[in-house]
């Protein structure tokens, strides 16, 4: 602790370093149980604007999760840390039912019987100028058999079908 006491105080030390000292001396106060010096130390460094915005950014972080914690909350809010994920929107659709035919055209009420039928379908659709990603649906899981999803038959490399 007392090299990076030796960092802080320098006035020659960039700014970067200081500020990543100064997290650590509030990390090492905040993990003695002194949170009242880790939050006045957090609050200092966030409001620095010498110091670089991730390391301010980080520093408001903890503060509030020494906040929260003080009021008996888990130090991040569950909800504010998941991944949100937007609703995929399918160019078209291939249904699979071991009740279809593969003589039908994959359509809700007609659907195809074998996965290599409708990875066909997909191929005949992206070949027509369906652009986007197409979803093979198998309402009950119960086709059996393999099908490989490629780029050429599954919309796209960055939004495969499913």
């Amino acid at each position: 602790m007392k090299f990076v006491r030796q960092i802080i105080d320098s006035p020659n030390a960039p700014p970067s370093l200081r500020s990543y000292s100064d997290l650590r001396s509030a990390q090492s106060y905040a993990a003695e149980g002194k949170s009242d010096l880790a939050k006045a130390e957090y609050a200092r460094i966030a409001t620095n604007t010498a110091y670089p915005l991730v390391h301010r950014g980080e520093a408001s972080e903890c503060e509030s999760e020494l906040e929260r914690n003080a009021r008996g909350l888990p130090s991040r809010a569950p909800a504010a840390s998941r991944t949100k994920l937007t609703r995929v929107q399918f160019a078209a659709r291939v249904f699979v039912s071991p009740e279809g035919s593969d003589s039908n055209d994959g359509a809700a009420t007609s659907p195809v019987a074998t996965l290599s039928r409708a990875r066909d379908r997909v191929r005949a659709m992206k070949a027509a100028g369906t652009i986007g990603a197409i979803r093979r649906r198998d309402p009950a899981g119960r086709v059996p058999g393999p099908a490989s999803a490629t780029c050429q038959n599954s919309g796209c490399v960055t939004l495969p079908g499913t």
